[in-house]
């Protein structure tokens, strides 16, 4: 529990942190963008997301980035492991046109993902989509990083042939989930692996939870899949659900949420509590704990 609680008191140490004042000015990026513009305006967008976050964490004043429509990538849209103290925010236009909507997919084959944090990593998604991955995780999040999904954020259809259909969490990453965001309709499959041919059913449709803390304020967890457990959730670190939907996931155990006991006890009585309320209607149960 020692390494756990850390990692609960790291996590509270940042949500309570003090409010900053609004950025001066925002970078933007786009399809048709160039990175060799300066990004501080539409008309001179920046062309990579990965670029702008690295602008942004190197310049203080400006940690507002605007997506406009839709950024596709083979390669990874975002790979970052330091953008200093503050939080970066990552969003699109609250007034889009419909071409405008920004949108967030990943295309190529490496099961790492297209939009990962690590590190000294603070990152709030608001009013954008993450979707379309056909064979990695919407997000991935670890080595202490942190990543916020506020009003606007849906990470969805997404599949991976692995852990974290929606979300994977692991090795210390922090997960936080607010209310108006949405993970849905994402899939985890069975995976092969090694040259003996082994097979394993991936875990956690909506959000995996390997080793770090995952706290859901609010959002929808709604209509994710896997041919393993945890439909909605499968965790194994520190989840903490004050609020929110959890509702017609499927899984082969634990469709709306999968809690592996062991050395994290201190989970299941909490989670328990709230079965019933916003966790309804999963299959074939809301709320299954493995007992060792």
């Amino acid at each position: 529990m020692g390494r756990i609680a850390a990692y609960a008191c790291l996590c509270l140490a940042l949500l309570l942190a003090p409010a900053q004042a609004a950025p001066v000015a925002s970078y933007y990026v786009s399809a048709t963008g160039n990175d060799g513009h300066d990004g501080l305006s539409e008309t001179t967008a920046l062309r990579s997301l990965d670029h702008a976050v690295n602008m942004a964490s190197n310049r203080g004043e400006i940690k507002h980035i605007i997506v406009i429509g839709r950024l596709s990538s083979a390669t990874p849209l975002l790979d970052h492991k330091d953008t200093g103290l503050r939080e970066i925010v990552i969003t699109g236009k609250l007034d889009a046109a419909a071409h405008e909507r920004a949108v967030l997919t990943y295309t190529g084959d490496d099961y790492s993902g297209g939009i990962g944090l690590r590190g000294k990593s603070k990152i709030r998604f608001e009013h954008i989509e993450i979707s379309g991955n056909p064979n990695a995780s919407g997000l991935e999040v670890s080595e202490g990083a942190m990543i916020t999904l506020g009003p606007g954020a849906k990470i969805t259809r997404n599949h991976n042939y692995g852990d974290g259909g929606g979300v994977r969490v692991y090795r210390g990453g922090i997960l936080v989930m607010e209310d108006g965001a949405e993970i849905s309709y994402n899939r985890c499959s069975t995976f092969t692996y090694g040259r003996a041919g082994n097979s394993r059913p991936g875990d956690g449709g909506g959000i995996s939870l390997e080793d770090g803390i995952a706290v859901i304020y609010g959002g929808r967890i709604v209509h994710n899949t896997v041919d393993g457990v945890g439909g909605g959730i499968y965790s194994s670190g520190y989840l903490l659900w004050y609020d929110g939907v959890i509702t017609q996931n499927k899984a082969n155990q634990g469709g709306g949420i999968y809690l592996y006991r062991g050395t994290y006890n201190d989970v299941a009585p909490y989670v328990g509590r709230t079965a019933g309320m916003g966790i309804q209607g999963n299959t074939p149960n809301d709320v299954e704990t493995h007992e060792e």
